[in-house]
Order: C-alpha cells, then structure tokens, then sequence
C-alpha cells in the first residue's frame, strides 16, 4: 500500500542558525490516525507547516497523495485538510444559539454536529 503520505529527510534550519526540525522521515497509510506529540520546541508545528506548504524546508521531500508538496505544492495542498485547534467546533458549544455562533458553524459545515446532544455521538456510518 502507498502511504497518503510520505516524509523524508525533511529538516528545517531558519537563517539565523536556529534548528526548528531534526531531519523527519514517517509514512503515515490512507485511514491511519497518526498522533503528532511531543513536547514545546520539538517541532511539531514547522513539520505540520512544512506538509501544508506555509513553510518552506530546509531539505526533504514530502510526498502528499502522490505529489510532490515542493514542486506541486497546490496540488498537494488540495489533498490535505488541516483544522486549527482554536476553530474547532467544540470552542463554540458554550456560546448558545447566538446568530454568530450559528453564522460560524453553518459556515464550517458543522451545523449537524452541533446539533447533538452528546458530542462524542457520531452521525453513524
């Protein structure tokens, strides 16, 4: 099986000599969940941004789905969803059913989820 994605060799050293990334190589497989943990100053977010294309690698090469994230990088882009921690739906919940909190999560596509009375249910198969 070819993994959805592919990171080897990806480091990131910024020009004034700070080392953000040792050199990362990992496969992550089509339906894996794959935690990224570590503690602060490991490097978590530069790999993170490094595979979205926000930053640019030191060395490496990232392959998303088949592209190249460096020389194809919108293509390899369109493969990749990323949802930051602070736009989750679940920060929203203890708002109410004010009209911003509705024009966020309609706008997100969340609207269904938010519905639930228990947020661990899922909408089923």
């Amino acid at each position: 099986m070819q993994p959805i994605l592919s990171v080897r060799g990806v480091s990131k050293t910024y020009a004034s000599g700070r080392k953000a990334l040792g050199s990362v190589d990992h496969d992550i497989n089509k339906g894996e969940i794959f935690p990224l943990l570590g503690p602060n100053g490991a490097g978590k977010t530069t790999l993170i941004s490094i595979v979205c294309g926000i930053v640019t690698p030191s060395s490496g090469t990232i392959i998303v789905d088949g592209h190249d994230a460096i020389s194809e990088p919108r293509a390899a882009r369109m493969e990749i969803g990323l949802v930051a921690p602070e736009l989750s739906v679940g920060k929203f919940r203890h708002l109410g059913d004010t009209r911003r909190t509705q024009t966020i999560v309609k706008t997100c596509r969340y609207h269904s989820c938010c519905n639930r009375r228990n947020p661990d249910e899922s909408d089923g198969p």
